[in-house]
């Protein structure tokens, strides 16, 4: 276990202060919606701003990364979500985790799938 961070540990099933416990449960997961991006433009200009306006209202954190192995980014961050850099037919992951965390991730997802 030595030489393994936390993030590694938690990764690997490893649950910080439990030891062993398994593999993390399906209900454990955080909600997640992936979505390919149809718009010509990408996530980028008007499809960007209006996403970023609606995550801004989730009281919760979002964060969207590019699938496959992308790092998440803010998804509340204008600047994060341009540098993103998605591009039309491109998947993005989109995860959130809270109270009301599956109505914010639909209203993301379609506004990501809108062309």
């Amino acid at each position: 276990m030595w030489g393994m961070s936390c993030s590694d540990g938690i990764k690997s099933g490893f649950r910080h202060g439990s030891g062993w416990s398994g593999p993390a449960h399906e209900e454990d997961r955080m909600p997640e919606r992936k979505v390919t991006v149809v718009a010509e433009v990408g996530l980028h200009a008007r499809p960007a701003a209006t996403f970023v306006r609606a995550a801004t209202k989730a009281p919760m954190d979002v964060t969207v990364a590019k699938v496959p192995g992308g790092d998440p980014i803010n998804a509340k961050s204008i600047l994060q979500i341009l540098a993103l850099d998605v591009r039309q037919d491109e998947t993005i992951v989109i995860k959130a985790e809270g109270k009301g965390a599956d109505e914010v991730l639909d209203e993301l997802a379609k506004i990501a799938g809108s062309p």
